[in-house]
């Protein structure tokens, strides 16, 4: 028989645990929270941190920090400033308790679950152009095919002969580009404008300068998420779906039919990439480029720097599967990305570059090209739109076959 003691001792534990549940729910934002608090261990919560010096805050936290996305400074010291976070509802720190439950657990399919969720979640870093520099000089040799295509990029920028040679053949469509431009300026049209009359007919035009315009395509995005959902940040999983989606990729065909259907038969969904859309399963993507406008809300690169990161995880997820029944070598470092932010009469080029070791995504701003002040500049950055084309298919795509360890 149960004294009245030790019922009354019971009730008051349960309605204090009741409490305590009840506050953690009201903290972390409901059962959506409690869902991704459940789920998104420690490891998962990280944030890249820079300038650690500047943190004058004492308060005793948790080691691992929730994931954002580093921005520069606006200064010109080309330092980064802190994170922006992606995601204002996940909560960016786990509380002590569920802190010392995860620590106490040794099941081996939670451990399963802690290495799956750090293996989805890069961090973000976006350097601006001087920052960028420090980090090619101290890591640059590392990345494959990084200097391959700075060289290419260099040379498509620096052909002065071969720029003029290119103008003389395509002068009446540059004319019409920039026509369009001074256009979209003066009516203040929206992206989707700007992207038809302006950004699509000049990435025709560089795939047409191209060497390989049968095996190069221009693909539109717009409407296509990445799947499967795990491979975004988990900081980003609950944001609207057009912040995780650009506006056009350049995709290079695989090969044959053939050697296409052997080789996408034991990988995941069986896509070479990010996505399930039938438009691009079977396609090795190079190159994405995001539209914006001076109205836009977002800045653009945030979405660049997503769509890589959840391609770098693809590339990550064709490394173990290739080994998926035998021991998993060390992966290899990843090939660069292109990436393209086209902002009305201003075009930025960056490189994305994925520190698998540190599990960070850095976007490297590269070039600046301002049609505004200098006309000529749209001619540059065809050529370097076409360079990066010719680049993926002799290089970038040689790379991946052996990176999934194809055989022709």
């Amino acid at each position: 028989m149960v004294s009245t003691s030790s019922t009354l001792s019971l009730t008051q534990d349960i309605d204090g645990w009741l409490d305590s549940v009840c506050g953690e729910w009201a903290v972390h934002g409901g059962e959506g929270a409690l869902y991704r608090e459940r789920w998104a261990h420690t490891m998962s919560q990280k944030r890249t941190w820079v300038d650690m010096e500047e943190d004058t805050d004492t308060t005793p936290r948790p080691k691992r920090r929730a994931i954002g996305i580093a921005t520069p400074a606006q200064s010109n010291t080309g330092e980064l400033s802190r994170p922006i976070a992606l995601d204002q509802n996940v909560p960016p720190l786990r509380s002590s308790r569920s802190t010392a439950a995860s620590s106490r657990s040794s099941s081996p399919s939670k451990r399963q679950r802690d290495i799956e969720n750090e293996f989805s979640t890069p961090a973000i870093e976006i350097h601006n152009k001087r920052g960028a520099r420090r980090w090619k000089d101290a890591h640059g040799d590392s990345i494959p095919l990084l200097e391959t295509l700075l060289n290419t990029i260099d040379k498509a920028d620096s052909l002065e002969s071969q720029n003029v040679t290119v103008a003389e053949a395509i002068g009446t469509e540059l004319d019409e580009i920039l026509e369009e431009i001074e256009y979209c300026q003066d009516r203040s049209v929206p992206e989707e404008s700007w992207s038809d009359l302006v950004v699509l007919p000049a990435l025709r035009l560089a795939r047409r300068l191209s060497q390989h315009t049968r095996s190069v395509h221009v693909v539109n995005v717009k409407t296509i998420d990445i799947m499967p959902k795990d491979l975004l940040p988990l900081s980003v999983r609950h944001n609207a779906v057009q912040t995780r989606r650009v506006d056009y990729t350049i995709a290079l065909e695989f090969g044959g039919k053939t050697a296409t259907r052997e080789a996408r038969q034991s990988i995941r969904d069986h896509t070479f990439n990010q996505s399930v859309a039938p438009l691009l399963m079977d396609r090795i993507l190079c190159s994405h480029l995001e539209i914006k406008t001076e109205r836009s809300v977002e800045d653009g690169r945030p979405q660049l720097a997503i769509w890589c990161a959840a391609g770098f995880q693809k590339m990550e997820d064709l490394w173990l599967q290739r080994y998926s029944a035998q021991l998993v070598p060390p992966m290899p470092p990843l090939a660069p990305i292109a990436m393209w932010r086209w902002k009305e009469d201003n075009v930025r080029l960056y490189l994305a570059v994925m520190d698998s070791a540190n599990e960070t995504v850095h976007v490297l701003e590269e070039r600046r090209y301002d049609i505004d002040t200098d006309p000529a500049s749209l001619l540059r950055v065809i050529n370097a739109m076409s360079a990066v084309m010719n680049w993926g298919y002799t290089h970038y795509l040689p790379w991946f076959k052996e990176f999934i360890g194809f055989i022709e």
